[in-house]
């Protein structure tokens, strides 16, 4: 039933989510305006990665320009 852009992030060390829930999200969006992203080596909370908290927040800026919704 989703209808809008999706962006999804996968922290590849997440220690609270696991790896097969993003995915599982992803293959049951049904459009194809979707992107799963994976930050690799980061946790959940991205506690004490401020990189990876950097790489996050850049693909997030990334996906909202690609799709329209700049600042």
């Amino acid at each position: 039933r989703v209808t809008v852009p999706v962006l999804l992030l996968e922290n590849s060390r997440d220690d609270a989510c696991p790896p097969a829930h993003p995915r599982a999200i992803y293959e049951g969006i049904a459009h194809e305006n979707k992107q799963l992203s994976v930050i690799e080596g980061a946790n959940h909370y991205y506690s004490g990665q401020k990189e990876h908290l950097r790489s996050a927040v850049d693909h997030i800026d990334g996906w909202l320009t690609q799709n329209g919704f700049d600042r």
